[in-house]
This record gives C-alpha cells, structure tokens and sequence, in this order.
C-alpha cells in the first residue's frame, strides 16, 4: 500500500470533519 495515497486521504478526511463540524456550529449559532 502507498504511504503517500493513504497520507492524502487522511488530510482530504480531517478536512471534511472540519468543514462538518464549522457547519454544525454555524448552525447551532444561527437558529
């Protein structure tokens, strides 16, 4: 398996967790 491939794809999903829980927080804020 290539390091770098799997490297990739844990920054691309720490990325969407974020972006999911900014969403969250801008929803519990907003409402």
């Amino acid at each position: 398996m290539n390091l770098d491939i799997f490297r990739k794809y844990e920054f691309l999903f720490l990325y969407a967790v974020f972006i999911a829980a900014l969403y969250v927080t801008c929803k519990i804020l907003y409402i």
